[in-house]
């Protein structure tokens, strides 16, 4: 009889990779470019965990709530729309942690990281069609209104969802813009949008226009970005309209 020691060793089963196989890959792809939708290399570091598992789970009920990451891939991907996977929490826990390593193994092998991936890839975009129409919502907050500015952020969502995973903090950030109830809720809101905005373009390289400046403000502690070299503050509006300075450089926002 054969010895037990002659007997291959159990190979291990990789519940991830199963998952991603018979659920994902018809659609997508780890570092090997978009197919029906969107490549997913590094969508653990730029998304939410748990955008990503409720996504995972239910992306139609995510479309329904109308949120703009969901709504801006719906745009870009018109061929497919991801349907209901019948996949339950577990499921989304082991798909991540499986993208999440296959990222890792494909940046290791490419002798790069995510930044630079992310900058490679997208390097001289013009974000011109995002930086509009977060002007006019920093002019209509410095005016103390809001006028069409919830429209203008919906814009920006869409705009970014075609900048791929990189583009994800902008669009989360106009989404938050869209769903504030009042001025104090929009400004905040609006910091946390210039700032994704600025680290995009640090990081990809992207241009923002060479008329637009970088203004401070001392008081908020919060930059933001506007054309021409009068300060025109969207955080105390009409108020203290004046408050604030021309920076020279986009500043280093990123933890």
């Amino acid at each position: 009889m054969t010895s037990y020691a002659d007997v291959p060793a159990r190979v291990t089963f990789d519940r991830g990779q199963y998952t991603f196989a018979t659920h994902c890959a018809a659609c997508h792809t780890i570092g090997r470019g978009d197919h029906l939708g969107p490549d997913l290399l590094g969508v653990t570091a730029t998304r939410d965990h748990d955008w990503l598992a409720r996504f995972i789970v239910a992306p139609d009920k995510v479309r329904a709530e109308g949120d703009p990451i969901a709504l801006a891939l719906r745009a870009k991907y018109k061929q497919v729309v991801m349907p209901s996977l019948d996949l339950g929490t577990g499921d989304a826990a082991v798909l991540i942690d499986y993208i999440d390593r296959q990222s890792r193994a494909v940046r290791e092998t490419a002798g790069t990281s995510g930044a630079t991936t992310t900058a490679a890839t997208t390097a001289g975009a013009n974000l011109t069609p995002i930086v509009d129409p977060y002007l006019r919502i920093q002019l209509a907050l410095n005016a103390d209104r809001l006028g069409d500015s919830r429209n203008d952020a919906h814009s920006i969502a869409a705009e970014a969802g075609k900048l791929g995973a990189g583009g994800a903090a902008i669009a989360t950030a106009a989404g938050e813009f869209q769903k504030a109830a009042d001025l104090k809720a929009a400004r905040a809101a609006f910091a946390r949008l210039g700032d994704a905005i600025m680290i995009y373009a640090q990081e990809s390289g992207a241009t923002i226009g060479d008329e637009i400046k970088v203004a401070y403000c001392p008081m908020a502690q919060k930059y933001w970005l506007q054309k021409g070299e009068k300060i025109q503050n969207p955080y105390y509006g009409k108020a203290m309209s004046a408050c604030g300075r021309i920076n020279a450089t986009l500043p280093s926002l990123k933890k």
